[in-house]
């Protein structure tokens, strides 16, 4: 277990690369802790991970490569993941993000080979390029009611994502939300969307046909090219 406190100072951050490489296999943060920093636990042998509700930040590369790890469980304020910090976590299966999150970073979840399911957070504002590349095992992924704007990047290069399922009240689609999932082979466009961003389905070579909505005003530069 980590002290909440040492010295008479509250320990606020699992200071970089603190465990990268060990072979520790659980560990238990305090509920002071707000950060986890760089590398913190990058190619170590845990198994599992809850995270605090007073994190709002994992850096990059936190869980890069742990790949005996199966478990995460996420706290209620967790806003930021950095990049590759879930990257080659070949042990997930799936991820149940908290809907507190606003954006993710570069191959956050990239080459974890077996994971089969994770969320969309109703909070999300802005994903990143290659943050799903290489995880042949997500072929489906279904966003939420409440859900208005598929952020930006969302699942660009996604490229064994074969369907999405859109929420009834979705009004924007980012600019290559969906950019280069190739197998995607079907979509749905709710009634409610008003607009399809630049390069939203571009290199979706599988996907033959979409229905626009009448209440479509704008489609962006080479949304469906390619």
């Amino acid at each position: 277990m980590i002290p909440s406190e040492i010295d008479g100072f509250t320990v606020q951050k699992i200071s970089d690369r603190a465990f990268a490489g060990s072979s520790v296999k659980k560990v238990q943060i305090p509920d002071t802790v707000t950060v986890i920093g760089n590398s913190a636990f990058r190619n170590s042998s845990i198994e599992s991970i809850t995270i605090p509700n007073r994190v709002t930040s994992i850096e990059n590369a936190a869980f890069m490569e742990c790949t005996s790890m199966t478990t995460v469980t996420f706290g209620n304020s967790l806003k930021s993941l950095g990049e590759y910090v879930f990257y080659g976590c070949t042990g997930l299966t799936e991820l149940q993000l908290p809907d507190s999150l606003k954006s993710y970073g570069y191959r956050t979840f990239a080459n974890c080979s077996n994971l089969e399911k994770i969320n969309y957070p109703i909070s999300l504002i802005s994903g990143a390029t290659d943050a799903f590349r290489d995880d042949v095992k997500l072929t489906e992924i279904a966003v939420p009611e409440g859900v208005e704007t598929l952020a930006p990047g969302a699942f660009q290069n996604a490229g064994y994502l074969r369907k999405i399922t859109l929420p009834a009240g979705l009004v924007k689609i980012g600019n290559a939300a969906l950019q280069n999932c190739r197998n995607l082979r079907e979509i749905s466009i709710p009634d409610s969307t008003t607009e399809i961003g630049e390069y939203a389905f571009s290199g979706c070579s599988a996907l033959k046909e979409a229905a626009f909505p009448q209440m479509l005003t704008t489609i962006g530069y080479r949304a469906f090219w390619g």
